[in-house]
């Protein structure tokens, strides 16, 4: 890989990972009282959900981050997790944070969506048979071979 987009890289990890960490700390951290009616303390709920989603979606980027600056200085950024083949630069541009190349992420994501369009089949399911199916009874729901959902109880 280009030592000079390395450093590039690094140097973008380095900025990026320093001001997240100046956002997360102040932002609000902790119970804070307020006077008011019903409406006062379900905006304050709002913001507080709010403020929570930010720092775990903050906290997670924070951890991709330092786990690409350690790749860095391991001499194995841009590889691949999956394959061990050279992610594209033109990807780590747009993503910097890539750990798959763009094969094997299409080939993660094609997986994900049929895991969530088999688990919305076993959802509906069960809806549609409430009345016979005990969910606490089942202890295995999956999608045979020919598309029909079993359940096992």
């Amino acid at each position: 890989m280009d030592r000079h987009f390395l450093e590039e890289q690094k140097q973008f990890f380095i900025e990026t990972l320093l001001e997240l960490q100046r956002d997360l700390d102040l932002k609000w951290t902790g119970e804070q009282g307020f006077q008011g009616d019903e409406i006062d303390a379900f905006e304050a709920e709002k913001e507080r959900v709010k403020i929570l989603r930010f720092k775990k979606r903050s906290s997670a980027f924070l951890r991709k981050i330092k786990r690409a600056l350690k790749k860095i200085e391991s001499h194995c950024y841009g590889e691949c997790e999956e394959c061990g083949a050279e992610i594209a630069m033109e990807r780590l541009r747009a993503r910097p944070t890539a750990e798959l190349c763009i094969d094997c992420k299409e080939e993660q994501e094609k997986i994900e969506n049929q895991t969530y369009k088999q688990s919305a089949k076993v959802y509906e399911l069960f809806s549609a048979n409430s009345d016979k199916v005990n969910p606490d009874q089942v202890t295995k729901a999956f999608i045979s071979n020919s598309g029909k959902i079993e359940i096992v109880q």
